[in-house]
């Protein structure tokens, strides 16, 4: 990026330049040459434009770019702690459940089991078809 900015900034340069020596070479106040003048100061400030506008943009993503990653690892830190608190709510419901009633573990365990093998089967399905 730096070498393209580098290469761009040499050829704006030279541009400028060139069309400074053609300004500079304007001798006659004839209304063709008085043309060809306000054309090089146009096609000068055109070019200034030019090069701004391609530095902005040029900032412009590079910010874009750090807003993204930033972006990224807040939503994996944030799916992480859902995960997380998700996973000690189950383990304490787990806890109030065998706490109760050591039939209603058992009955639970047998439906989870059933609901794992359902959805062990669907899982295959949408894997392997």
């Amino acid at each position: 990026m730096a070498e393209k900015n580098s290469v761009s900034e040499e050829s704006t340069k030279k541009e400028v330049e060139q069309i400074t020596i053609n300004q500079e070479a304007i001798i006659h106040s004839s209304p063709y040459t008085l043309i060809r003048q306000k054309e090089s100061e146009i096609s000068q400030k055109v070019l200034l434009s030019k090069k701004k506008a391609e530095e902005e943009v040029a900032t412009a993503r590079q910010e874009a770019s750090k807003i993204k990653a930033n972006t990224e690892k807040t939503a994996v830190k944030q799916v992480e702690e859902l995960i997380q608190n998700s996973i000690k709510e189950a383990e304490a419901q787990a806890k109030e459940i065998a706490k109760s009633s050591p039939k209603k573990v058992e009955e639970i365990f047998k439906v989870g089991q059933s609901n794992f093998d359902k959805a062990l089967t669907r899982c295959k399905k949408v894997i392997f078809g």
